[in-house]
């Protein structure tokens, strides 16, 4: 079964601290680099460089796990080329001393990039047919966890935009063995299948 399994989701893209809001889509950047803070489902965040404006509020395409995904602009802003020096101990190594993919050339931090703003049906659809699918999959993941008898509870569920990537929310209150939950619900969806331990606070965390 060429089911990915991957366990509790890790923080994928820390933010960087913005420095300038970017707050009219005209100027000339030079050198400087625009970035937008972008939401998902669950307060979910990541941060992504950007050719184009998009104001808070607005929804974007952007690049997602070997595809794309959908999500609402929190916050637009520019931001000047890093003038501090790559720590790395590696010589080998194109991360800096945060764990961060680097350009080996400019040292600056490499972030994923926003595609173009979204369509009024795309946001149509990620509101209701996205929407109503997700919470398919939520109440059949339950079923598939009671049936495996399995000491966890999946609280939701999340579909990358393009549906090629598939996340399921859950709880538990020690470390579960769900490699064949996992296996089920990729037969189910053929999608790759992320399972993602919420915070105490409901959250899923940041990428």
């Amino acid at each position: 079964i060429n089911a990915e399994y991957m366990g509790e989701a890790a923080l994928e893209h820390e933010t960087t601290q913005p420095t300038q809001p970017a707050s009219s889509p005209s100027g000339a950047l030079g050198s400087k680099k625009l970035f937008i803070l972008v939401e998902f489902k669950r307060g979910r965040r990541i941060q992504y460089q950007s050719t184009f404006y998009a104001n808070a509020g607005e929804y974007v395409i952007v690049e997602g796990d070997e595809g794309e995904d959908l999500g609402m602009v929190v916050y637009t802003w520019v931001d000047n080329p890093s003038s501090t020096p790559v720590v790395n101990n590696s010589l080998n190594s194109n991360r800096n001393s945060s764990g961060r993919e680097v350009d080996p050339n400019s040292g600056d931090p490499i972030y994923p990039n926003a595609i173009r703003t979204a369509t009024p049906n795309e946001v149509k659809t990620l509101h209701s047919a996205q929407a109503q699918a997700e919470i398919k999959c939520t109440a059949a993941a339950k079923a598939k966890v009671a049936e495996r008898r399995l000491r966890m509870s999946v609280v939701d569920a999340e579909y990358q935009f393009d549906r090629k990537k598939l996340t399921f929310y859950y709880d538990a209150s020690e470390r579960v063995d769900f490699r064949e939950l996992v296996r089920d619900l990729y037969k189910m969806y053929r999608a790759r299948i992320w399972m993602s331990k919420v915070q105490a606070d409901g959250q899923s965390p940041n990428e």
